[in-house]
C-alpha cells in the first residue's frame, strides 16, 4: 500500500516548482519507495509550452512577456501551450504507477476527480474523447498535461478559480484558437468557502482553506 503526502506550498515560480517535482520525482521512482505525492501549489504569471506545442500559438514575442512580467518556459510534460497565475489552482501529482502503460487512465481518473469537485459547486463539466482536460458549458476550465517516467508520474493539472484569466488572451489555449476559457467563480459568481467542498475528497480542499 503506498501512502499519498499532499502539500499545499502556496504561491511558487515555475522553475521552483519544477526543481521540486524533479526531486520528488527521484524518490518516488525507487522501487522501495512507498510515498507519493500531490503538490498543491499557484504560481505566479507563467506561460508553459508542452512537447506537441507550436511556436505560432504564443501570440506575443517573448520580449512582449517579459514586458508584462509573465515567464516563459518551454517544458517536457504532454500537451501544447497554457497560462498559470494568480486564481488558479495547479496540482502536481508525483505518483508511481503500478503499470507505465496506464497513463491514459490515469489522466482520466485526474479528469474525473476535477469533474466530481466541480459538481460540489454545482458545476455541470465534461471531458473530451480526442482532447485532455475539463470543459463546461461556459467553456474549458481545467488543462492537464502531464508525464510518466520511470514508472511514475509529474506535471500535472489546473484548475481556474477565479476570473484571473487575461494571460489566456496571449496564447492559444492548448492550440486551439477558438478555446472559451472559464473558472468557478465566473459560472457560480458566489463566494468559494471550504464548507462548500469535502476536505477529504476534494483535490483542492487545501487551496479553499488557504484563499479563505
Amino acid at each position: 500500500m503506498r501512502d499519498l503526502n499532499i502539500r499545499w506550498l502556496g504561491k511558487l515560480p515555475y522553475s521552483e516548482a519544477y526543481d521540486l517535482q524533479l526531486g520528488l520525482h527521484r524518490s518516488v521512482s525507487q522501487e522501495d519507495s512507498k510515498d507519493d505525492y500531490l503538490l498543491l501549489l499557484e504560481h505566479n504569471n507563467v506561460i508553459t509550452s508542452g512537447r506537441s506545442s507550436k511556436e505560432n500559438n504564443l501570440l506575443v514575442s517573448k520580449g512582449q512577456l517579459h514586458e508584462l512580467g509573465i515567464e516563459y518556459f518551454e517544458t517536457d510534460r504532454g500537451g501544447d501551450i497554457t497560462y498559470h497565475g494568480d486564481g488558479q489552482l495547479i496540482g502536481y501529482p508525483i505518483i508511481r504507477l503500478s503499470d507505465p502503460k496506464k497513463v491514459i487512465p490515469f489522466v482520466r481518473n485526474l479528469e474525473n476527480v476535477i469533474i466530481d469537485s466541480l459538481r460540489k459547486f454545482k458545476i455541470d463539466s465534461f471531458t473530451k474523447e480526442d482532447d485532455t482536460g475539463v470543459w463546461t458549458a461556459k467553456g474549458k476550465i481545467a488543462s492537464v498535461g502531464i508525464k510518466v517516467s520511470k514508472w511514475t508520474t509529474y506535471h500535472g493539472f489546473s484548475l481556474n478559480i477565479f476570473d484571473s484569466l487575461d494571460g489566456y488572451q496571449l496564447i492559444n489555449p492548448c492550440g486551439n484558437q477558438s478555446e472559451q476559457i472559464t473558472s468557478i467563480h465566473q459560472i457560480r459568481s458566489i463566494p468559494i468557502k471550504c464548507s462548500a467542498c469535502d476536505c477529504r475528497n476534494s483535490p483542492f480542499a487545501i487551496w479553499m482553506l488557504r484563499a479563505h
